[in-house]
């Protein structure tokens, strides 16, 4: 199975009142791999700016934590359905702190602006049946906003 697919939620603004809030957690279905193609995180509904931060993780070790699944829409004409073995957001039970020690990518960001994530084809990570990977907001908003957070990705075979 080969594609590229949009995972998405929008998260309700009562959902962001706690520190390291997982946003999107999603691990390939059983022997498969993927990679990211990019990730956003946007502002729905807030005029007011203020500077958040964000991380991407890549989680090591299998965990099934709970929260709504994720929207997934395939973007290439002629592909399969695909669904991974996880694809939640909005994370409401508590992950393992099984995180590598670097993240993929960390960064401060105006709410305004939004959050954009687009490695270089060199630089995208892989991630195989036991890897998931996580976005986590590390900051709790000020004002109350709701937030869509997007991941692209890339199913290189399975």
């Amino acid at each position: 199975m080969r594609g590229v697919y949009t995972l998405s939620i929008v998260i309700p603004a009562d959902s962001l009142n706690i520190p390291m809030k997982t946003l999107m957690y999603v691990r390939p279905k059983l022997n498969t791999v993927f990679e990211i193609l990019g990730i956003d995180v946007t502002n729905n509904n807030q005029s007011v700016n203020e500077q958040l931060k964000i991380e991407v993780l890549k989680h090591s070790s299998v965990s099934t934590p709970t929260g709504p699944s994720l929207s997934i829409q395939k973007k290439e004409k002629g592909d399969a359905a695909y669904a991974p073995a996880i694809s939640i957001g909005n994370i409401t039970s508590s992950i393992s702190p099984a995180y590598e020690s670097q993240p993929l990518d960390a960064q401060g960001f105006p709410s305004l602006a939004g959050y954009h994530y687009s490695p270089l084809p060199e630089e995208r990570d892989v991630f195989n049946d036991t890897e998931a990977v996580a976005v986590r907001l590390l900051t709790v908003p000020s004002a109350s906003m709701d937030v869509t957070a997007e991941e692209r990705i890339r199913v290189l075979g399975g």
